[in-house]
């Protein structure tokens, strides 16, 4: 769906590298298709970064500062001066849409919304309140009042979560029953069907993508390594505990590959036949997530661990690693298994959670906020002031 709007302009903010997830350069590509020029405000840590650049057509500023890893009062003052370098940017700036994403972005935004009138946005991936462990601590506390308080000021917010009931009870009954919301989940913009093919049966490969550490079961991967040399298991992305990357490099049959590009992930994710996602449940924030690499897993036609509905894939207890080693065990002597999952992941993405269909929610949200269309909200799941559909997972 295209509206082309001519002379608008939006500006999207995101704490950290814009490009780190999806969600930013999505938004971004959805309203420059709409017609609007594209600002987009990040925070480069490690002081890499030109002031500003240029890609795809949108104008990245950068905004420069270390902070000590670790060190509360050192993370807590990189989020005052962010504050103040965005609501200063706010200020000085005229923009038709501003689009913030989650806690740390979308204060400075609030607070320049009283000097300056423009819709605002809210993304929320990771609700702040819900990422600790322990999110009834002080600090979790506090962020959770601060997520709430601001989420009731904003225009709309947008979904990337799962479990639309479980987001609307954290943010309450004001946000509920006041603020539109859509949902957009975070699955693949690209689809890779033509480069498909059957999963090889004759060796298990695991791939793990994201993060990995202990709070996201990495011993149960280390154990089950260790149990099944025989098991091929690659790490994708960043190991940030020393300890815990000795540990894996030590092992023959686990290899780690780092960063890499989407498409060289793709391509990694078509070579492994089981996708491993996997968190802390006792974290509220893993109850909601919809991980990126579920959805890949799904449009790759290859299931995943910890996956019961759409039975696309095997759910294990958090933290069991003998649950994980009977399970590759089962998948050794029925390998057919895997074949049947495959093809039921790849059917129930096309008929849920294609690009298109969660694009076409970002589309309205953002019309309907401009005041470019007119609304008859639906209510469901808790929320009084539904946009487009929403797909629980």
């Amino acid at each position: 769906m295209k509206q082309i709007l001519q002379n608008r302009k939006a500006l999207l903010i995101r704490m950290g590298a814009y490009d780190m997830t999806q969600a930013i350069s999505r938004a971004a590509a959805t309203l420059q298709e709409m017609g609007y020029d594209i600002t987009i405000l990040s925070m480069d840590i490690h002081n890499n970064k030109s002031d500003e650049e240029e890609v795809n057509g949108w104008k990245i500023l950068w905004y420069h500062h270390q902070y000590k890893s670790g060190n509360k009062l050192s993370f807590l003052w990189a989020w005052l001066c962010w504050w103040i370098w965005v609501i200063r940017h706010i200020r000085n700036g005229k923009y038709d849409l501003v689009q913030a994403s989650n806690l740390e972005s979308i204060v400075p935004c609030v607070l320049a919304k009283y000097t300056k009138n423009f819709p605002l946005v809210l993304d929320v991936r990771d609700p702040w309140g819900m990422v600790g462990s322990n999110s009834k601590s002080l600090m979790m506390r506090i962020f959770k009042g601060l997520e709430c308080r601001a989420a009731a000021r904003v225009d709309g917010i947008v979904l990337s979560q799962g479990l639309v009931d479980r987001i609307g009870i954290y943010f309450g009954k004001k946000v509920r029953r006041n603020i539109p919301v859509v949902q957009v989940l975070n699955v693949p913009g690209k689809d890779m069907a033509d480069d498909y093919y059957p999963p090889n049966l004759d060796q298990i490969r695991v791939n793990f993508s994201g993060h990995i550490s202990y709070v996201r079961n990495a011993q149960a991967f280390i154990d089950l390594a260790k149990s099944k040399p025989e098991v091929q298991i690659d790490i994708i992305g960043e190991v940030r505990d020393l300890k815990l990357k000795e540990a894996l490099k030590s092992l023959s049959n686990v290899k780690i590959y780092g960063r890499v590009s989407f498409d060289e992930s793709m391509k990694l994710l078509s070579q492994a036949n089981i996708i491993a996602v996997t968190y802390d449940s006792s974290t509220e924030v893993a109850i909601v997530s919809s991980a990126n690499k579920m959805f890949e897993a799904m449009m790759m036609s290859r299931p995943y661990l910890i996956a019961e509905k759409y039975d696309v894939g095997w759910a294990i207890p958090y933290g069991d690693s003998q649950a994980l080693i009977n399970l590759i065990s089962d998948l050794q002597e029925n390998p057919k298994q895997i074949e049947e999952k495959a093809q039921r992941a790849r059917k129930v993405y096309i008929e849920n959670f294609t690009w298109e269909k969660q694009k076409t929610n970002l589309t309205v949200m953002y019309r309907y906020v401009m005041g470019d269309i007119h609304i008859n909200f639906s209510k469901c799941a808790g929320w009084s002031k539904l946009l487009g559909s929403f797909q629980s997972v």
